[in-house]
């Protein structure tokens, strides 16, 4: 059926031209990657000029998200057109050499052992190098020298998950210890997740144009095709948990996010979400629970046996780890007046405490419809990033398939701001380490902060006043 004049002059031209300039910001990124050498110092890399690629990409790309508001009628050409510039922002990374992120080695270690039928939880990569695994561990790490010995905390047993592990493996087989087949898996995974939303948006009832909120993401797409964070492999299992969940098929949608917690340990938050829904009975629920604690205790299994080892990965990162953090930094600030001699750990109870408290708060009553629950489920995985010690700008992309459903412009503003994360490796080298951790990553979450305070109050008034709860925008 041809559109009539007026849905022509509606049909919002400006994605092509933002779409555009996406791919070339992303050719300009592919072009100066090769100017990143391993070992090189931070200081002689454009790390400068990096940063600024990104925060410009993400700038468009809310540009783009913002036309989301204007009349679409569903052009077959546009479909084909966002389609394709995503795909080609996905491509134009594939060979570009890795910018500022080296956590990609130990996944390619991690896959060989997998792939050759060793556990990657027996020895930490130093372990190897010094001689004290078996021979045909040693015999393979001998094969991947270069690769183990650039691997970040060697020290350390690997943190991944079996399911993590077993996308690592299949990632050998591709390609062995080639960066190739890492981003060949997260492609599948990734292509997979914008099938489920698609599917999502649709059982929603909400307009499936909202998939270019995931699919031109430049964000994800620098962190998983050239950074290679396997971040990617999570968001299937997610998307498609809260799909099943939306079409009542419980016990599937239960299994599908137990069986995401052996890719990343975090989907664990959004259980009490699926539990408390209106047309689960008290049975129900707990039946649900139950399966999600039996199946997630299975996969991660292998994880969590070694997770009180003195070379524990886990253990470590749940101890200590501390980088880019914006309201962690009060918290551990409050921890050290109340346990100066280990505040991290007051720090971290302090966000275990609020973290359950918010999710209980999310889930006091049951959700009544879809969209309620996929609300709950950002919000959960939103407090999690906001609260949490490590706040790097690939744990953002955990938010991102629930943005789709459930569009916040705070949290989408982040996109063109975490890329600043980067130049506080340059200010480390330079001596400036401080002016970046109290001051430039207020520049990064301030903003973000002061807009959700704005989004909750603006929220509080439309439900305080009856006559206009019709109105409210997004479901909690």
């Amino acid at each position: 059926m041809r559109s009539t004049p007026t849905e022509q002059r509606l049909t919002p031209w400006g994605w092509s031209l933002t779409g555009a300039i996406l791919i070339l910001l992303h050719v300009g990124l592919l072009s100066i990657s090769t100017w990143f050498q391993y070992g090189q110092a931070v200081v002689d890399r454009p790390v400068g000029l990096m940063t600024g690629l990104m925060i410009v990409s993400g700038l468009v790309y809310l540009s783009a998200v913002w036309q989301l508001k204007r009349p679409f009628f569903g052009d077959p050409r546009w479909w084909a057109g966002m389609l394709a510039a995503g795909l080609l922002m996905r491509l134009a990374m594939m060979p570009s050499a890795p910018m500022m992120n080296d956590d990609f080695y130990r996944y390619l270690w991690d896959g060989a052992l997998v792939a050759h039928g060793h556990s990657p939880y027996a020895y930490a990569p130093q372990e190897i190098v010094a001689g004290s695994a078996t021979k045909k561990i040693g015999d393979l790490g001998d094969a991947n020298a270069e690769v183990i010995e650039r691997i970040n905390h060697p020290w350390l047993r690997t943190i991944y998950p079996p399911i993590a592990q077993a996308a690592f493996g299949m990632a050998h087989i591709i390609a062995p210890g080639r960066i190739l087949g890492l981003r060949l898996v997260w492609l599948c995974a990734d292509a997979l997740t914008l099938v489920l939303l698609a599917s999502l948006l649709k059982s929603l009832g909400l307009p499936r144009h909202f998939l270019l909120i995931y699919w031109w993401n430049p964000l994800l797409i620098k962190e998983v095709y050239n950074s290679t964070h396997m971040e990617a492999l999570i968001l299937p299992f997610v998307a498609g948990a809260l799909l099943l969940a939306v079409r009542n098929r419980n016990r599937a949608s239960t299994v599908l996010l137990a069986l995401g917690v052996g890719a990343k340990l975090w989907p664990v938050l959004l259980l009490p979400a699926l539990i408390r829904r209106s047309n689960l009975s008290y049975r129900q629920g707990m039946a649900v629970g139950a399966t999600f604690v039996a199946v997630s205790c299975a996969v991660t299994a292998p994880l969590l046996t070694r997770a009180l080892d003195s070379s524990s990965g886990l253990r470590a990162y749940a101890s200590h780890w501390e980088m880019n953090d914006s309201l962690y930094t009060l918290l551990h600030a409050a921890g050290a007046m109340l346990t100066p001699e280990n505040p991290h750990t007051a720090a971290r109870a302090i966000v275990g405490i609020l973290l359950a408290g918010w999710i209980a708060w999310l889930c006091r009553t049951p959700a009544e419809t879809g969209r309620q629950l996929c609300a709950r489920a950002l919000w959960s995985v939103a407090a999690l990033f906001l609260l949490g010690p490590t706040q790097f700008p690939w744990y953002w992309i955990w938010l991102l398939p629930l943005l789709v459903v459930s569009p916040s412009p705070a949290l989408l503003l982040l996109t063109a701001t975490l890329p600043l994360y980067y130049l506080r490796f340059p200010m480390h080298e330079l001596g400036y380490v401080s002016w970046f951790d109290f001051g430039l990553v207020w520049i990064q979450f301030g903003p973000s902060l002061v807009l959700l305070a704005w989004e909750a109050w603006r929220r509080f008034a439309i439900d305080a006043a009856p006559h206009t709860k019709a109105l409210a925008i997004h479901e909690i």
